[in-house]
């Protein structure tokens, strides 16, 4: 029964985004609106010639800590594969900017999997450090690229203990001083 309503809920999710750190008030009083029209002259009109149309969307609470930050958006998309464009396109252009503030797509997950992928920040962090390529892949597992070796780990402290015990960190390729 949970795979069943877990199904339910990413067949739903499958055309929403979540956008990360668009100023609050700037999309005025009609937000679905506002990112049908800004979303085309963000990532090019040209990609967009059949127009935008985003069904619905709202912001949502932050947690109490980032009362501070503005409030992600999720937006729901009336086409998947407008979805796919946007995040293909956002992920080519890299820095994407409303007045002079930086804005992130992201595929919206379910509670669960944002969990689960959130696991692996640390160990992802480690790994940027070292210059190493790694990828999150859905809906859970990090790709680890190292050595010529792609390696898929669905743990966290799998991957940690990987990355602890089998990539060598030579001091001349650590970029801590106190590895050296």
């Amino acid at each position: 029964m949970e795979k069943k309503q877990q199904h339910f809920e990413n067949y739903h999710r499958a055309k929403n985004l979540r956008l990360i750190a668009l100023p609050e008030d700037s999309e005025h009083a009609d937000l679905s609106g506002f990112l049908a029209r800004w979303i085309p002259q963000l990532l090019g009109e040209d990609n967009f010639r059949t127009g935008l149309v985003v069904e619905a969307a709202r912001r949502i609470p932050n947690p109490a800590q980032q009362k501070n930050k503005p409030r992600p958006i999720v937006l729901s998309l009336q086409n998947t594969s407008d979805r796919k464009k946007i995040l293909d396109l956002a992920r080519k252009k890299q820095e994407l900017l409303f007045k002079n503030q930086r804005v992130f797509f992201f595929p919206d997950y379910p509670a669960d999997v944002l969990k689960r992928r959130k696991e692996f920040d640390g160990v992802k962090q480690t790994l940027k450090t070292l210059g190493i390529s790694a990828a999150l892949l859905y809906p859970a597992k990090l790709r680890i690229n190292h050595g010529g070796i792609t390696r898929t780990f669905t743990s966290s402290s799998a991957a940690e203990k990987y990355v602890q015990e089998e990539i060598q960190i030579t001091p001349s390729s650590s970029p801590n001083p106190q590895m050296r």
